[in-house]
């Protein structure tokens, strides 16, 4: 990397689960403010051949794209391509946050000025700090897009973070979901927000009662938001 950027500066966190980060040193020239990117990987996966260059690319031809990821090839406990779901400009990227996380985060390339135009930083939600960081993103207009190529190799073991803590971070998964679907709640158009709000406060009761999972509630919302494109489109 130092080979074909210019001032850049590699930041090695202290274990294989927090941000290894690559950082371009930010200048005193606030015009220059939009040159400069994160790009986050973790220390125990592999970066493909021409992931930050590709990346690059993108964020200098689109200064509209806040966040770029990539696709990646899993391996160790399990072999396959993740991240495959979306590919490209990705839109009404909140109402697919319903569907889970959807984005790869250390294939990420960020927008540093981005961040700071909105004053956006990781925050405490334990095991979900990326998921939600990208709902912060989406929330405040960035626009996302993912490159459809297998740029990081990720490891998959039984004793990372995802696996060891599975069930807190479904809590804060579940948080955060229901934080997308309130504020969603409040651009609903006129005509149907009293309808809507009065499903999703039945479906909270129900799963209150024990009748449905919270899951079941956050997709039976998802369903509503995507009909609700559709009816306004």
């Amino acid at each position: 990397l130092m080979d074909i950027y210019s001032g850049w500066v590699m930041e090695q966190g202290v274990s294989a689960d927090r941000i290894v980060q690559v950082d371009l040193e930010l200048k005193e020239n606030e015009d220059a403010l939009d040159t400069f990117n994160l790009a986050r990987m973790d220390a125990d996966d592999i970066m493909q051949p021409g992931r930050i260059e590709a990346q690059v690319a993108l964020m200098d031809a689109r200064p509209d794209i806040a966040v770029c990821t990539t696709w990646a090839q899993a391996f160790g406990q399990v072999e396959r391509t993740i991240g495959n779901y979306v590919e490209g400009d990705v839109e009404d990227i909140s109402t697919l946050f319903l569907m889970g996380n959807i984005l790869i985060h250390p294939t990420s390339m960020i927008r540093r000025s981005f961040l700071t135009r909105h004053r956006l930083r990781y925050k405490a939600y334990p095991y979900a700090e990326d998921f939600k960081l990208w709902t912060d993103i989406a929330r405040m207009g960035g626009r996302f897009h993912v490159i459809p190529r297998p740029l990081l190799r990720y490891r998959v073991t039984p004793g990372q973070a995802t696996n060891a803590h599975r069930e807190e971070q479904n809590a804060t998964r579940l948080l955060i979901q229901q934080e997308i679907i309130e504020e969603k709640l409040r651009h609903v158009p006129v005509p149907l927000k009293q309808t809507v709000g009065k499903l999703y406060r039945q479906l909270l009761l129900a799963h209150e009662a024990g009748l449905v999972a919270a899951d079941t509630v956050i997709g039976v919302m998802y369903q509503v938001f995507k009909n609700l494109e559709s009816h306004i489109q």
